[in-house]
């Protein structure tokens, strides 16, 4: 669709590559050619062989929109990004963990945005990425977690409020887990509540 189209064009703008969009299009439309007929799709594998072989070196600045844009709202989005994704990230989760901290950022800065579906999608990311993470890779980022929790929920979007109660589940879970004693260090379990408890407590919620 046009909108899929210009929201494809949006990413590689914004990494500062925009001759990308035929690659992006032309692995969108395998994805599309995949679940419509094989014999199509079997024949067009070559062009996304070498469409994904032209994105893999812009990883590094791809990776942390692909992730959050698999969680968009769209159906039409989400069948496009999964067809670059699986085209050019050979193991999801060993990349998801070499780009923690780019992705870990895409997820928090979106979830402001203005646009209502990046908010959604970054909600809904964020909440998959925390799941099982270690005080180590997570202390950084804490207390930004739990703002985007609580503006998630307080979100003029329904849908968006909706993504936002399944993040602050997901936080929830991950801040209790790190204050456990079967599972972190006394320095961690203390750095763990020094940094999540003041910030509801002081902000709350927004309105």
């Amino acid at each position: 669709s046009l909108s899929t189209y210009k929201e494809l064009c949006s990413i590689v703008t914004d990494i500062g590559q925009p001759d990308l969009i035929y690659k992006f299009m032309d692995l969108a439309n395998y994805q599309a050619m995949l679940n419509s007929s094989k014999g199509a799709a079997y024949g067009f594998a070559g062009i996304a062989k070498r469409a994904g072989d032209a994105l893999a070196p812009h990883l590094a600045k791809l990776l942390p929109k692909l992730y959050r844009m698999q969680h968009d709202p769209s159906p039409n989005m989400r069948e496009a990004v999964k067809g670059i994704w699986q085209a050019v990230v050979d193991d999801p989760k060993g990349a998801v963990e070499a780009h923690f901290s780019a992705v870990m950022e895409e997820l928090l800065s979106e979830c402001g945005s203005r646009m209502w579906r990046a908010r959604q999608s970054s909600a809904s990311a964020l909440a998959e990425l925390l799941s099982g993470r270690h005080f180590a890779e997570v202390e950084p980022y804490l207390e930004r977690v739990w703002e985007a929790s609580l503006r998630s929920i307080d979100d003029i979007k329904e849908t968006v409020r909706e993504a936002g109660k399944t993040l602050c589940r997901a936080s929830r879970g991950l801040t209790v887990r790190l204050c456990d004693s079967h599972h972190s260090s006394p320095a961690e379990t203390r750095a763990t509540i020094e940094k999540t408890l003041p910030m509801p407590l002081n902000k709350g919620l927004t309105s």
